[in-house]
């Protein structure tokens, strides 16, 4: 309703804030309303918008838009500052403008991304699929069932093995398991192996030979290069993945780590 004068449409806010119609259930057009006549008042004025009449009507615009989006709202006092030091016309238009766009993107926001539970099975050996279908009954048993929840498992994997993932870990547990295949750059990285003789005489590259991936063979300790780059990319890289755009809260856990109760409470959304 802005007419083209420029001039400050106090008839058309009053007529708006009287309406009974559809008008009335728009928390955005109430609030420009009020704002609009703060502005009038600012303009009537003599003490330069100390009008307690005008802060009366900012906080009424305020607490509708607060009821509309929280978190994006300024206060009465910085969108009182941003009124008096404009010198236009229509100063409240950037205020008003600022205001459509934040009511806007919170209107159009997806709805918030779930929970999730995240564990790294990455070229298992025969060790780690064995702990791990016993992790996942245990996780069944302790955490799912008891609290009726089914937060996606979200398996970070090689591109083989979550091929295999449907048949293999899936049948264990009543949550959704969704693959998230680690980027193949990350898994042929090139990084020597690593291990210490008694703890304290440490080398690269030269590990014993052995098929797991870390372990202690002739009182030397050794890590294999798969499982550094693994180290690796969890410690940052892994957070990076689009697998995690679903999940607003997660927890990773190792496949190694056992609930030795059921739980009462879903740590997720505390």
């Amino acid at each position: 309703h802005l007419r083209e004068d420029g001039s400050v449409p106090t008839f058309y806010a009053l007529q708006y804030l009287s309406a009974q119609g559809p008008e009335r259930a728009c928390t955005s057009g109430r609030a420009a309303a009020f704002l609009v006549l703060a502005l009038t008042r600012v303009g009537e004025s003599s003490h330069g918008g100390d009008d307690e009449e005008s802060l009366a009507l900012l906080r009424s615009a305020e607490d509708l838009l607060r009821q509309k989006e929280p978190p994006s709202v300024p206060s009465v006092s910085s969108l009182w500052q941003h009124l008096l030091q404009r010198h236009r016309p229509w100063p409240l238009l950037d205020v008003l403008h600022m205001i459509t766009r934040r009511s806007t993107r919170a209107a159009l926001r997806p709805k918030a991304p779930g929970s999730c539970l995240l564990i790294i099975y990455a070229f298992p050996t025969d060790e780690i699929k064995r702990d791990t279908q016993e992790f996942l009954q245990i996780l069944e048993r302790y955490f799912y069932a008891p609290l009726g929840v089914s937060h996606p498992l979200v398996v970070f994997t090689d591109e083989a093995t979550a091929a295999t993932l449907a048949r293999e870990l899936q049948p264990s547990i009543s949550a959704p398991v969704v693959p998230a295949v680690i980027p193949q750059e990350e898994l042929s990285r090139h990084m020597p192996s690593y291990s210490c003789l008694d703890g304290i005489d440490c080398s690269s590259g030269a590990a014993p030979a052995s098929a797991a991936h870390r372990g202690v063979v002739n009182k030397t300790q050794f890590w294999s290069p798969d499982y550094l780059r693994i180290s690796r990319y969890t410690a940052g890289p892994l957070f990076l993945h689009p697998a995690l755009d679903a999940c607003g809260a997660f927890i990773k856990l190792d496949t190694d780590f056992y609930l030795t109760a059921p739980l009462t409470s879903d740590p997720l959304e505390e």
